[in-house]
């Protein structure tokens, strides 16, 4: 203990060459020696925890195991306030109510009369975690809360919640389940084949989740489809990001797949981990990339990173270049061997699934057979595991020069929206629109 005559200042400049456990054994019982805290021995430090049965105060990570009482079921929001040694970590707050009492209290509150207190730490937040400020750590009963499992949550927070919300959109059926590749591998193991659609934006979307797609792609062909382009080259990530979170709002149960675009993953394992970490962040359930042995690397990084992945094969978009245009792959025996091969390092690779393009159906099976992954076709003959089609395609509204073999068309949407157009047009030129039946009537 340094003596009675020392200064403040001294004491402070002592206070910083002392042990942490020094320190924390001063905490603990609560009686601070001017060597360890810079105070004067006759004065006590506020107790850490709060004498309130309703809150309990626990100050850094060495002491989330307080004395008194267990933490173990309760909610913990870090509110992360400034300490005064910069080192510390942020601190907790943790709620002691449990769900019986919690129940109680929302039904007095309900008969009363009283709104919901959405700001409450123990209220439902449908969107999860809403980021680190702020942020809330659910413990489940009976489970001690620990520094992994916190350190855990506050690491896989959703920094943006608004792309997140997961309420189900109007007419979708609530109680379907979500599809997961254990669902996809079910339904190969029951010989069922998936149903495979493109979406971009919320209506169509929505559409196809009411119709109970198992899987929606929004692929990089939005370019084509959606902006009018001639290939798929000039899109990117600010723009597929777009149809990403219109899609991902619309589709609680379907499997979202997004299409990385090019050079979104191509340049280095590091860009493709970030790249496709967007998309699964906004999100999407996997990702979508072009390319056998070349991209298998991008495929492992990526695949590390604990992100699902999806190859595809023949006829891949990205590549025009080299391919020289829309041609159909795999028609010699020797470029089935190929597509054997890179199908079988994408699998090696840790890829879920591979799509199989523009190919003979015989090329599409001999692949299939040779491979334990899923195998889904677009254009690829019936042998596979799901059948995948352009959402213009299917509703006979795609406008362009582009007319693959396999498109087949289910409605001739295209038609119906020009002859609406043309009949408001001619109604609103002769004055027939608006009718009164359309116009608001006013006060007598």
């Amino acid at each position: 203990m340094a003596p009675s005559g020392t200064s403040r200042r001294q004491r402070r400049k002592d206070s910083s060459e002392c042990p942490h456990w020094a320190r924390r054994e001063a905490l603990q019982t609560r009686v601070l020696s001017p060597g360890a805290w810079g105070r004067s021995p006759h004065k006590k430090r506020k107790r850490e925890i709060s004498p309130s049965p309703k809150r309990e105060v626990v100050r850094g990570w060495g002491y989330l195991k307080s004395p008194r009482k267990s933490l173990t079921g309760r909610r913990v929001s870090p509110n992360f306030l400034p300490t005064r040694n910069e080192n510390r970590l942020p601190h907790f707050h943790a709620h002691d109510d449990d769900d019986a009492a919690l129940t109680e209290r929302r039904r007095n509150r309900s008969r009363a009369g009283v709104a919901p207190n959405r700001k409450s730490p123990a209220s439902h937040d449908p969107r999860g975690l809403s980021g680190y400020r702020g942020a809330a750590v659910v413990c489940a009963p009976g489970v001690p809360l620990t520094r992994s499992a916190l350190h855990s949550s506050m690491t896989h927070a959703t920094l943006d919640p608004s792309t997140t919300d997961t309420t189900p959109p109007r007419g979708v059926n609530a109680t379907r389940r979500k599809v997961t590749c254990d669902t996809l591998l079910a339904l190969r193991e029951r010989k069922e084949r998936a149903v495979f659609i493109t979406a971009y934006d919320y209506p169509t979307a929505v559409f196809a989740e009411r119709a109970g797609v198992d899987m929606m792609l929004i692929g990089d062909s939005a370019a084509m489809t959606m902006m009018g382009l001639p290939n798929t080259l000039g899109i990117g990530m600010p723009e597929m990001m777009v149809f990403v979170r219109s899609v991902c709002r619309a589709a609680p149960s379907a499997m979202v797949i997004g299409d990385l675009p090019f050079l979104s993953y191509q340049p280095a394992d590091e860009v493709a981990v970030l790249s496709a970490g967007a998309f699964v962040a906004a999100g999407c359930d996997a990702i979508k990339c072009e390319g056998g042995k070349r991209t298998a690397p991008r495929v492992r990084a990526m695949v590390d990173a604990g992100i699902a992945v999806m190859g595809h094969l023949g006829l891949t978009p990205q590549s025009l270049g080299v391919l020289g245009g829309y041609k159909v792959q795999g028609k010699t025996r020797a470029a089935a061997d190929r597509l054997v091969e890179d199908a079988l390092a994408l699998q090696e690779a840790g890829a879920f699934a591979v799509l199989l393009e523009a190919m003979p159906a015989a090329a599409a099976a001999y692949v299939r057979e040779r491979v334990t992954m899923l195998i889904y076709g677009i254009g690829a003959g019936p042998d596979v595991d799901g059948q995948l089609l352009i959402a213009h395609d299917v509703l006979g509204m795609f406008v362009g020069d582009v007319r693959p073999r396999f498109a087949k068309r289910y409605a001739e949407l295209g038609a119906e929206i020009e002859r609406a157009f043309r009949a408001y047009a001619s109604e609103v030129r002769e004055g027939a629109f608006p009718s009164a039946e359309y116009c608001y009537p006013a006060n007598p």
